[in-house]
């Protein structure tokens, strides 16, 4: 199986667990989760489960990057802010529908957050090269 195909299995497979993971019923909802946030938030007064959402959103850009086939090029910024756009508007439906959804509830805090997610992996896209080169970290 080549790259690219495997690039857009990632994605879908990762939009799919992000999709399950927002409208899975709350007493569903694994423990991990909220104590992975939690741990996280604990020293800088941010609530665990906006943690939780900031991880989430983190990959979508990268992976959207690379299942589209511009990761490692130089990126046009046209298609950056479009992902990014199609990123935040994914946030957005997702709460919105949570709060249709009758046993979710729809919460600005958890949009912000998403948003906050994207706009860092959105950044790492951004800057892929730059940290790579002083880290080593990035490949």
């Amino acid at each position: 199986m080549n790259t690219f195909v495997r690039n857009r299995i990632l994605l879908s497979v990762y939009i799919l667990v992000i999709l399950g993971l927002c409208f899975m019923r709350p007493e569903y909802i694994p423990t991990t989760c909220s104590q992975i946030g939690t741990e996280i938030a604990d020293g800088i007064g941010i609530p665990g489960d906006k943690i939780v959402h900031s991880l989430l959103f983190f990959p979508f850009p990268p992976l959207t990057m690379r299942a589209i086939g511009y990761a490692g090029r130089k990126y046009p910024y046209r298609l950056w802010g479009g992902i990014m756009l199609a990123g935040i508007l994914l946030g957005g439906a997702i709460e919105g529908l949570q709060g249709l959804s009758g046993y979710r509830s729809c919460d600005i805090g958890d949009f912000w957050a998403d948003c906050i997610g994207i706009l860092l992996g959105g950044g790492l896209v951004l800057h892929r090269k730059r940290i790579k080169s002083k880290t080593g970290f990035v490949k």
